[in-house]
């Protein structure tokens, strides 16, 4: 196996080893208040690097708490399920982290 091809089955087949809760938490705020959202939005709105977005909306997607939909433009949006939306008043409503998103909700 030559070392492009190696590179391309692990890129492929990356998964999280460690889930680490502050960025799922970040994703999981955000699609909350913000709503549907592609990925560069999110990404950016989170401070992720492309890669490091992916591995958790997949991972979110995995665990049933994102789902994708496709609006006109045939663009993936993420969005949260039942779910994550459980997640979101179980888990993170209280706030572990100051994401600053409750208070931009409010002037929209």
């Amino acid at each position: 196996m030559n070392a492009l091809s190696h590179r391309n089955e692990s890129s492929t087949t990356r998964q999280l080893k460690r889930i680490t809760w502050h960025r799922v938490e970040s994703i999981i705020v955000f699609l909350y208040y913000k709503g549907a959202n592609n990925k560069s939005v999110i990404r950016s709105a989170c401070s992720m690097n492309y890669k490091c977005c992916d591995l958790y909306l997949n991972w979110c997607i995995r665990e049933n708490y994102v789902k994708i939909l496709s609006d006109r433009e045939r663009r993936k949006l993420f969005v949260l399920t039942e779910r994550g939306i459980e997640l979101y008043h179980n888990e993170f409503e209280g706030g572990i982290c100051d994401t600053g998103y409750e208070e931009s909700a409010s002037i929209l």
